[in-house]
Formats: C-alpha cells, sequence, structure tokens
C-alpha cells in the first residue's frame, strides 16, 4: 500500500491525503520501482498502518461518526433538560438512551451530563423510582461504572465550575438524586471498625423497623466509617471476616469449639439473642452475595435450616462420645434397666449443675429395654432442639429474614454446606488457569514457574493453608477454584516472605531467585499465618 502511494496515488477518495502519498501536493511521486519498494519497506517497519490514506480515512469516518453521535446526545440531553414535570413513563427513555452512551461520560462532553442531571430534577418521585427499577436490568459491571462517572461528574463540576453553592447547584443535585437511586440497588452497611458487631446489629435493626425485609435480598455494599474507598467486593468480604471471627471468638461465648471435630456448636448458656439473629442473618446475606464464610457448623444445622428432621445419627457431628453411648444403649442385648438410667440429663449452667427431665416425672423413670427407643427420641432432641432452642431460634430467625425462598427447599443439606462454606475442590491446575499477574510477572516468568510447581507438589493440607493464608478461606467456592479471582503481585525484595490481601484473592510475591529459596519463605509464611497476621 505505501508502494502504490508512492508511486501512482491511493486512489481513496479522502480530504486531507497521507505525506506518503502523492496525491498529497507536498509528496513528491517515486519514478524509479527499486527506490520505491525500499522506501515502501521503511515506512511499513516505521508507521506501520499509520500514514497510510485508507487508514486514515478510516479514523476521519471514525472521528464523523462519533461527532455525529455526539451531536445527536447533546441534542437530546437539551431536550431532556427542558422537559417539563410530567407524569409520563414515556419521558424516561431519552434518559435510558443516554446512559447507554459511554461518550455521555467524555469529560469533553460534560455539558451532556449537566443537562441530563438539570433533566433529574424535573422528575417527580415516581418516575425517578420507575428509572430505578429499570436500572436494575443494567449488569452489575454498568452499574459500578455509572457510580464512578457521577461521582466523577460532581467532583469536576466542584473544582472547574465558578462560584458554584453546592447546596443550590442543579446538576449536583440531580447528580447527586442519581446516586441515591444506584445506593437504592443496593444493601448498604455503613460500620465502624472498632464497633462493626454493634453497627452491624443497629442497620438489620433498621431494616426490621421499616418492615423492609426485601431490602437484605440486595447485593450488599459496606462503607467502613472515616474510610475512602468504594466497595467493589473487597471491603464487603474483609466486613464477613471480621464479623465472623468475632461472632466465633470463645472469649465470645456464643458458641462452644470441639477441638476433635473441629466444628461449632451453639452454647446453651449464652444470652445473646441479638447476635445469634446477627449471625443467622451473616449467613444468609453470605449465601446471597456468594461470599464463602469460614464457619465450621457441624452438617446438622444445614439439616435444621433446611427443616430436615434431625435424627440420632446427626448426634454424632456434635457429640461424638454421647452418640456411641447412646448407639450402645439402642444395639446390646443386656438388661439396660440395671444401667440406672433415667429419662433425665443433667447439665452444667453458670456453673450450677441442673438436672432437666425428658418427660413429666422423667428424673424417676427408669430406662428399660422397653422405653429405651423413647429415651432415645427424646435425648435425641433435646441434644439437637430443646437444649439449644432459644439460641437456636434467634439464629434461625436471621437466616430466614434473608433466605425465605422456597428454592431453598430444592437443596440437599451438603450442597447448601457447600455453597456457604465452599468446597474440598483443590484442584489447583484450575487455579493456576485463571490467575491474573500484575506489577510486572507473567506466566512465563522464572519465579511464577517455580511457585507453580511448588504449590502443586503440596499436600492438602499445605493447599488448603495456603488458601487460607491468600484468601482467608480454605474453602473453595462451589463450582470450584476456577470460580476465584486470584491474582499475584511481583515484590522486588527477594528477602521477604510472601504475604496477601485476603480481601481481594491477591498473594504478594517476592522475586526469588531459585525454587528452593520460594519453597522455604513460602512454607514458612502458610506454617507460621494465623487469621489475618503471622503468629
Amino acid at each position: 500500500r505505501y508502494f502504490t502511494q508512492l508511486t501512482r496515488g491511493c486512489n481513496e477518495t479522502i480530504d486531507k491525503h497521507s505525506i506518503y502519498c502523492c496525491h498529497n501536493p507536498q509528496c513528491t511521486k517515486i519514478l524509479d520501482p527499486n527506490v520505491a519498494a525500499v522506501k515502501s519497506i521503511e515506512y511499513a517497519n516505521k508507521h506501520k498502518d499509520q500514514y497510510l490514506c485508507m487508514y486514515m480515512m478510516i479514523l476521519q469516518q471514525r472521528d464523523d461518526i462519533i461527532k455525529t453521535l455526539s451531536d445527536s446526545a447533546i441534542s437530546l440531553s437539551k431536550t431532556v433538560k427542558n422537559n417539563p414535570q410530567t407524569n409520563s413513563m414515556e419521558i424516561l427513555k431519552p434518559y435510558v438512551f443516554l446512559l447507554q452512551n459511554p461518550l455521555v461520560y467524555d469529560l469533553d462532553n460534560s455539558k451532556i451530563l449537566e443537562y441530563f442531571c438539570v433533566g433529574l430534577t424535573n422528575l417527580d418521585t415516581p418516575l425517578m423510582n420507575t428509572l430505578g427499577l429499570w436500572l436494575l436490568t443494567f449488569s452489575k459491571e454498568q452499574l459500578i461504572q455509572l457510580l464512578t462517572n457521577f461521582e466523577q461528574f460532581i467532583s469536576v463540576r466542584l473544582v472547574t465550575a465558578e462560584n458554584i453553592k453546592l447546596v443550590s447547584d442543579i446538576p449536583i443535585i440531580g447528580a447527586c438524586a442519581f446516586l441515591e437511586l444506584l445506593c437504592k440497588e443496593y444493601l448498604v452497611f455503613q460500620v465502624r471498625r472498632e464497633h462493626i458487631i454493634n453497627d452491624a446489629l443497629n442497620n438489620t435493626r433498621q431494616i426490621q423497623r421499616n418492615k423492609t425485609s426485601e431490602e437484605m435480598k440486595k447485593e450488599l455494599k459496606i462503607q467502613f466509617k472515616g474510610e475512602d474507598g468504594i466497595d467493589q467486593g473487597g471491603v464487603q468480604k474483609e466486613f464477613f471476616q471480621i464479623v465472623v471471627r468475632k461472632i466465633f471468638d470463645t472469649e465470645f461465648g456464643m458458641f462452644i469449639y470441639n477441638d476433635k471435630l473441629r466444628t461449632w456448636w451453639f452454647n446453651p448458656n449464652s444470652l445473646d439473642k441479638l447476635e445469634f439473629e446477627l449471625i443467622g442473618i451473616i449467613l444468609g446475606l453470605a449465601l446471597y452475595n456468594n461470599i464463602i464464610l469460614d464457619v465450621h457448623f457441624p452438617l446438622v444445622v444445614y439439616k435444621k435450616l433446611l427443616g430436615i428432621p434431625v435424627s440420632l445419627e446427626d448426634v454424632e457431628s456434635i457429640e461424638p462420645e454421647i452418640y456411641q453411648s447412646l448407639i450402645t444403649l439402642r444395639d446390646t442385648t443386656d438388661d439396660v434397666s440395671e444401667w440406672m438410667t433415667y429419662f433425665s440429663v443433667t447439665s452444667d449452667s453458670f456453673g450450677e449443675t441442673k438436672t432437666i427431665e425428658l418427660k413429666p416425672g422423667g428424673d424417676e423413670i427408669l430406662v428399660t429395654n422397653s422405653n429405651r427407643q423413647e429415651y432415645l427420641k427424646l435425648y435425641t432432641k433435646y441434644l439437637l432442639d430443646s437444649s439449644i432452642s432459644k439460641q437456636w431460634d434467634e439464629f434461625y430467625k436471621g437466616f430466614k429474614l434473608v433466605c425465605d425462598s422456597p428454592l431453598l427447599q430444592l437443596l440437599r443439606s451438603e450442597e447448601l454446606e457447600d455453597l456457604i462454606c465452599g468446597v474440598e475442590d483443590l484442584d489447583f491446575k484450575e487455579l493456576e488457569k485463571i490467575t491474573m499477574y500484575d506489577g510486572g510477572y507473567t506466566h512465563t516468568d522464572q519465579t511464577i514457574v517455580y511457585f507453580w510447581e511448588t504449590v502443586h507438589a503440596f499436600s492438602n493440607d499445605m493447599k488448603r493453608k495456603f488458601l487460607s493464608f491468600s484468601t482467608g478461606c480454605d474453602r473453595v467456592p462451589y463450582g470450584g477454584l476456577s470460580k476465584i479471582q486470584f491474582s499475584i503481585h511481583k515484590q522486588i525484595d527477594s528477602d521477604r516472605l510472601p504475604s496477601a490481601h485476603t480481601c481481594f484473592n491477591a498473594l504478594i510475591l517476592p522475586c526469588y531467585p531459585t525454587k528452593e529459596k520460594l519453597e522455604e519463605r513460602l512454607s514458612k509464611a502458610l506454617n507460621n499465618s494465623e487469621g489475618f497476621g503471622l503468629k
């Protein structure tokens, strides 16, 4: 193409030809084909398509199209600005057209968005609510982009406009009204880090007072008071991590931890009514927001959440030793009346031993071979239901406040557990395929090659430690590791230990010169990490 331009011209219909086209008066036609060939190769290597008339024509056509679209958007925005107040839904269509046009958010076209925001102030409340419902059809990415664009508009206007008064500037008032619409698609919790449990409770109480339980089913956004930034997932995840960590702290006393089973069970002596409701809400919100929770309940909890009747076999998941005793009682051919077991149990309540009858007069009713099935049934009900009824009722109420869909009844208890807590499918090949690299790393860098060779050789226990270290949870999302948005960021200092931003599933990996050093540093970090830091 350069050869054609230099020897006989491009023959393109264009206003201004390239300086390397003999249709341009500034270009001299090259008559010697050998010289033209040499020049053509030089220009192709140096300029690529930049000085081809065909390329310039495409750019001109693109610019013409953009100008036409921009002029149309300006014209439409003027119409919106001057629209009279009306209750006709037809008036909303231009607003949606403008929102979908990326040219609206170009700083060179700031007048378009200014007129759009002025027009918003002409809409009455029902029309604004209708516009909000239409926004529900936008994708999450579109809504985040809208939020960013309107915040940018306000910031730029405050900086560039002269003699602006924030409370009376109509475009800013309209922009704020639109941001309020975006917030109403979201469930927004404003919390203080140092009072996160109380603030979370206050947020949920406010929703319950307003009798708007549907709010709980919106996507959750977290705002830590006094901290800037838009919650695009990381802040939300951090909120769940902190709340779960605090509520399951043994000093909080709401749950009892079984070291052998590595599971939590309800403390029948805990009187934290509202906190049990909160953890139920947290489970429901995590389910709705696709957040994996680092909670370790026995499977019977998920059975009870789904309304599945519990049985003697479920006792094993909370009290294995008691379960074995009950099985022995059930299956023995001995005369169990000689065991001197009665229809009652003893429990410790704040240091005081209490006797609880499993049925009226149970403290004097001996268990025999003929009534042991009744005893087993009543004892199972006591362990799994009545002994924790006060705590469970609040927990269940909180969960149902968010998750009351009949679709849940289609799940098995194992599936509900996997959705909330993740699975154990430790296929790190899937994780490698979706990993993104930043800070200078690529998938072919030697450090990255060493890294994947190392983690693929890990035992399952070490792989779980790695997941906990880098994502805050040792479980895998339902659907596998390919569902994680995982990234590895380069750290130049090769003497540092690896670190992680668990809120963003981001591993900070120093550029280690040898595989041996990478293995030593990574293993040290994983084996000594605990909670949110190092032991």
